[in-house]
């Protein structure tokens, strides 16, 4: 196999990679809807509680 082919092979096999971990990346990033609903409802909590009179 020729150098060429093999630099190929390793820059798509690196262009893939790049692309893959970025999508990892991403997603662990971004919030879930659980957490976001989690986060919601303990706003809505907080707001019920300060509403109240003393």
């Amino acid at each position: 196999m020729s150098y060429k082919v093999k630099s190929l092979i390793y820059l798509i096999c690196f262009v893939v990679s790049v692309v893959i971990y970025g999508q990892i990346e991403n997603n662990m990033n971004e919030p879930s809807s659980e957490e976001l609903q989690l986060v919601q409802t303990q706003a809505e909590d907080f707001n019920q509680d300060t509403d109240q009179p003393l």
